[in-house]
């Protein structure tokens, strides 16, 4: 008797019941497979847990960022020059597919938004006063 797969591949039973007695514990009772579930459930708990850990250190690395951008100037225009930024790569990287032939010119019209965006970065950084010394 043989079954099918979605690939359409007929595989007999026997070869299914062979690839099964890779999971069963010497005996033949199957221990091996409560043993997989057991260590699948750990490295879950410990996964997500490490996951957690790294997203509140990240977290708590953000919050003190955006606190220092409310008492220093000179960061807060760093931080925008630095939002810009994905935006002018993606401009010149646009640019570039349609000159080289990659992407056709139809492309450039939606530059404009990147270009809004860029536009509202930079001058919000250009408007922002910084006090001398």
């Amino acid at each position: 008797m043989a079954t099918s797969v979605p690939g359409g591949t007929h595989f007999p039973l026997k070869h299914r019941k062979n690839c099964e007695t890779l999971f069963k514990s010497g005996d033949g009772r199957g221990g091996g497979r409560a043993l997989s579930k057991l260590w699948m459930l750990i490295g879950l708990v410990v996964g997500v847990g490490a996951a957690s850990v790294l997203l509140g250190w990240m977290m708590s690395r953000l919050a003190k960022s955006m606190d220092r951008v409310h008492w220093d100037p000179k960061y807060k225009r760093r931080m925008l020059v630095y939002g810009a930024a994905p935006y002018a790569f993606g401009i010149v990287a646009g640019v570039w597919q349609v000159l080289s032939g990659a992407a056709s010119p139809v492309a450039l019209l939606a530059l404009p938004i990147p270009l809004i965006f860029l536009w509202i970065f930079l001058r919000a950084a250009k408007r922002l006063k910084i006090p001398p010394g």
